[in-house]
């Protein structure tokens, strides 16, 4: 928010001054603050992340990868991608959920992979994804939640 109020301030001392600096500035400010946010946000949309498999099978005890495709079918580079996967707690292998960040070419793909750790028996559910997008700046992220699932059988 504070971002919004320093460009609308960049724009009023444009009008002030009339100098080209100040114009440059209130330009620059608009571009990054606004017009670049919207189309962050309309390619961020646009990502897809699909799961390898739609159930696991494993033993008490054994550790297996859950691996995850994210494909940016835009032209548009993202600076950083964060992706969540909701994991019970009985399938967490150490103390904390992983949470890869990587950047994203424009028409590129990336595989995530996350480490399972069977503990107790049972049937769990994996996911929905939180999926987080960054720009270049740090100054606008948008998140967003695919709904896609996986079961895991123990």
């Amino acid at each position: 928010m504070p971002w919004k109020i320093l460009t609308l301030l960049a724009v009023g001392l444009a009008l002030l001054w009339e100098t080209r600096p100040a114009y440059s500035l209130a330009y620059l400010s608009v571009l990054l603050f606004f017009v670049l946010q919207g189309r962050q946000k309309k390619y961020a949309e646009k990502i897809v992340v699909e799961r390898f498999s739609k159930e696991l099978f494993l033993f008490p005890g054994d550790q297996r990868a859950v691996n995850l495709h994210v494909m940016n079918p835009t032209l548009w580079p993202f600076a950083w991608i964060s992706v969540l996967d909701r994991i019970p707690r009985n399938l967490i292998t150490g103390h904390y959920p992983q949470r890869p960040v990587f950047s994203l070419p424009p028409r590129a793909s990336q595989d995530v992979s996350f480490q399972l750790t069977a503990h107790d028996r049972g049937v769990y559910r994996l996911g929905p994804l939180d999926v987080c997008v960054g720009d270049f700046f740090g100054i606008h992220t948008q998140r967003y939640e695919v709904k896609e699932g996986q079961t895991v059988v123990v």
